[in-house]
This record gives C-alpha cells, sequence and structure tokens, in this order.
C-alpha cells in the first residue's frame, strides 16, 4: 500500500480550544508563514469571508478579526483570533517577489496554465502564525486552514515559501477542509508543510531527492541520491517516517547516526561532500546513503 493510500484513513481531528486572546505571542520569533496568491487586485467582502472561514473547522465558529479587512490599505496588517490561534494579515496590492516565486514554480510539476496563472498574479497576502498553540503542525494546519478562506475572493495559489512548495486553490482548499485532507496534512510532512523536491545534478548518476524547509520544525534536511524518478514515493515515505519519528520523540539526529529506509536496510547519514555544495541553500541537510555490504 502507497503512502497516500495508508494515510487517507480516518483519524482524530479534534482542534482543542482555548478563550479568544488578541495580543500576539511576542515568544514567537520567527513566525511560520504561508503566502495566499489572487489573480487580480485585492477586494474582499468581510461578511462572506467569515461565513466561509466559519465552515472550515469547528475551531473558526467564533473567528473574529480586529478591523475590517474591507478597508485594509496596501501594507497594512490585521489580526485574526479563533480560539488559541491568532494570524496576523499582512495585504500587498502587488505581485509576490521572483525571489519567493521561483523556487516554488521550478520545484513544482503543475501545469503549464497554472504556471502561467501564478507568474501572472496581481496582488498577494502574507499570513503569520502569533497564536499560542505550540505544535508547529497545528500552527500549519490552521494557516492552512484559514488561507483557503479566501477562495471565493479570485485566490489562484497557496504558498510555504520556506518549504519551496505550492498548491492550486482548489487542491489546498481539499486538503485543508476534508477531513482526509487535514489528516494527510497533519501526517505526510513533505505534502506542503516540508518540501520534497527530485532534481537532476550534472556529473552525478541517478536523481537527487531532498527536503527543505525542516528547519522550521527544528529538524535537518534530508537528502539522498536515487537511482530513478521512480523512487520518490519511496524516499518521500522515508523522509516522511524519520520526521514524524523525531517529532514524536524529541530525539536529535546528527552526521554520523543511523537510520533503516522502508525496507529496514541501514543507512548511514553524513554530511554534503564538497562536490555536493547545491544542497547547501537552506537549513543543514543530512544526506543518506547505504552500507555498502
Amino acid at each position: 500500500m502507497g503512502l497516500f493510500s495508508r494515510l487517507f484513513r480516518r483519524g482524530d481531528n479534534e482542534i482543542q480550544q482555548s478563550d479568544d486572546i488578541f495580543v500576539p505571542n511576542s515568544s514567537i520569533e520567527n513566525p511560520l508563514s504561508l503566502i495566499v496568491l489572487f489573480n487580480g487586485k485585492l477586494s474582499f467582502d468581510q461578511h462572506k469571508l467569515l461565513k466561509t472561514l466559519r465552515k472550515i473547522d469547528s475551531s473558526m465558529k467564533n473567528i473574529r478579526l480586529q478591523s475590517s479587512i474591507e478597508q485594509i490599505a496596501d501594507g497594512a496588517d490585521i489580526h485574526a483570533v479563533f480560539g488559541k490561534h491568532i494570524i496576523k494579515i499582512v495585504c500587498f496590492n502587488s505581485p509576490c517577489s521572483a525571489e519567493i516565486l521561483e523556487p516554488c514554480i521550478e520545484s513544482s510539476q503543475k501545469r503549464q496554465d497554472f504556471r502561467q496563472q501564478v507568474y501572472h498574479h496581481q496582488s498577494h497576502i502574507m499570513l503569520y502564525y502569533v497564536g499560542f498553540e505550540e505544535d508547529l503542525v497545528e500552527q500549519y494546519v490552521a494557516l492552512t486552514q484559514f488561507a483557503v478562506g479566501f477562495e471565493h475572493s479570485d485566490m489562484c495559489a497557496l504558498i510555504n515559501a520556506k518549504a519551496h512548495q505550492i498548491l492550486a486553490t482548489h487542491v489546498a482548499s481539499a486538503l485543508a477542509t476534508e477531513q482526509k485532507g487535514v489528516y494527510l496534512l497533519r501526517n505526510c510532512l513533505p505534502l506542503f508543510f516540508i518540501g520534497f523536491e527530485e532534481f537532476n545534478v550534472d556529473h552525478f548518476d541517478g536523481i537527487w531527492m531532498r527536503t527543505y524547509g525542516a528547519d522550521a520544525f527544528g529538524f535537518p534536511d534530508f537528502a539522498i541520491l536515487a537511482n530513478s524518478y521512480e523512487d520518490g514515493e519511496k524516499y518521500m515515505n522515508m523522509f516522511n517516517n524519520l520526521l514524524l519519528s523525531l517529532r514524536d520523540s524529541g530525539a536529535m539526529i546528527r552526521a554520523g547516526h543511523t537510520t533503516e529506509d522502508t525496507e529496514g536496510k541501514k543507512m548511514l547519514l553524513r554530511n554534503p561532500l564538497v562536490q555536493e555544495s547545491f544542497l547547501q541553500n537552506g537549513g543543514m541537510v543530512l544526506v543518506m546513503e547505504y552500507f555498502v555490504e
């Protein structure tokens, strides 16, 4: 059974709630963030937005905005509050920078028409998590569910710049609103909260596969030189299992440690070699390789 088939099972999606708190959490130094892209200039119907959000998840049934989003100025910000969650919204009536957009598009295997739609977007909003949920995965879930509330405001895509990930609006909506989708978001980190890329590099025989953005969780990113693109699901599964294990156990992992693949074969974790400097363009990366018998 493949990773996606196994993960599409019923799970406990209850989110613990607390009283609304209007003061952002000052202990968060580097908040998690997502970016919502829009086809046209910003135009919001606050009543419709709140009505949509309240249907997405039970935690949002009492959601409030500190001021009117219909009158928000370019670059101004407001806060949305629901349960223990607080999300800072910063609006820009201008396209997202190419510096942010390019890595997400380059790693995307989306159709050309979607790519063109993204390239021609006209405005965007930045969403920052500044609430009181301690679990980083739940912070990301809250951001994602809030983001898809803008689906009916001419939203065209959702970006996790830290992870080099981009989702079309209908995909983001399905993941954030359907029970199986939310379960998948929580339990397959390399799907959106942490990136997963496959790419060729000259002079290497094989396909490099790696994660991006794991440092947001305090983890290293992982990389491996695979035989072919057909190994993608296998190594995505392996990376995910290791990331979930680190999250659940609180264990530390570093170069020199060993792990196992999905078939129980032992692997060594090492730092990138000099000729693998292309891997060192984010947080710390550990390369996995099989023991030579």
